[in-house]
């Protein structure tokens, strides 16, 4: 969604904008979500970009100012010090709560501010105090097509990810700063006869051989499969269930039961594992 950089000093008096605690500087900054459905591209860096991928509305994010304890109390990162960059992360942020204050961070507000995103798939925090901010996808059950406001199934939720403002991009800096998670969501599956042998002209009491395709969406890094199944609903006072030839995905065979009451193949926990 956007690429959080460590500083080791202030941009040069040449930046068109002034660093955190430099003359003319901006008090407070914004955060602005462009939320998108499609495979997680390369990190931003900051500025409005233009980015594929459908829009999502309805989609919910968390976001909370992060600091460090002193004096048992929690002091936000002061980045008009050189010093404090020191302790802003670099690398992907982790998965939960618990874990970034395992990383030494407290939380300013441990509610932290929530929104959702409406329009183009957008959503704006403004008047954010300048620092360090761990954002989170917090739900997306109830997300809808910006395009056509159907409801969209979400396979896996953008990963939370740090992001400091302002965020410094080649010498400058970003107050308003422009991210770009995406989601996986999952397509319908299609149906086609096989068209080998004769399979045109059907009568009652022929079987009628038939190939379901689904793919299969990308998970974030460390995210597995809990459970995976299609069903295939057939008019039951006129088709029967015969049986399975095969279940594969990329040419390779998978385990898997099926309920020929439903109509229904899940795959065993073993095969799980391959679906990336």
């Amino acid at each position: 969604a956007v690429a959080t950089l460590a500083m080791a000093g202030f941009a040069s008096a040449a930046s068109a904008t002034p660093g955190p605690g430099q003359n003319g500087a901006p008090q407070k900054g914004s955060l602005t979500i462009h939320k998108l459905s499609g495979a997680q591209g390369e990190p931003g860096n900051g500025t409005v970009q233009e980015v594929a991928g459908d829009p999502l509305n309805d989609v919910k994010f968390t976001i909370w100012r992060l600091g460090k304890t002193v004096d048992a109390s929690c002091v936000p990162l002061d980045l008009a010090d050189t010093s404090a960059w020191a302790s802003v992360p670099t690398g992907a942020a982790p998965a939960t709560l618990e874990a970034v204050e395992a990383a030494g961070f407290c939380l300013l507000d441990t509610a932290g501010s929530t929104g959702i995103t409406a329009g183009e798939g957008l959503l704006t925090f403004g008047s954010l105090g300048l620092g360090l901010y761990y954002v989170q996808e917090t739900d997306s059950s109830d997300a809808t097509s910006a395009a056509t406001g159907d409801p969209v199934d979400v396979v896996s939720e953008s990963a939370p990810f740090y992001v400091s403002v302002p965020l410094p991009n080649s010498g400058d800096w970003i107050y308003d700063v422009h991210v770009y998670p995406k989601n996986q969501v999952l397509d319908a599956p299609t149906k086609t006869i096989n068209p080998d042998g004769d399979q045109t002209g059907f009568v009652v009491g022929d079987t009628v051989q038939y190939t379901i395709t689904q793919t299969v969406p990308a998970l974030n890094a460390g995210q597995t499969y809990a459970s995976a199944s299609i069903w295939d609903i057939l008019p039951s006072d006129t088709l029967a269930y015969a049986a399975t030839t095969s279940v594969t995905l990329n040419g390779a065979n998978l385990g898997h039961t099926v309920d020929p009451t439903g109509v229904t193949w899940t795959l065993t926990p073993a095969a799980l594992p391959t679906l990336k």
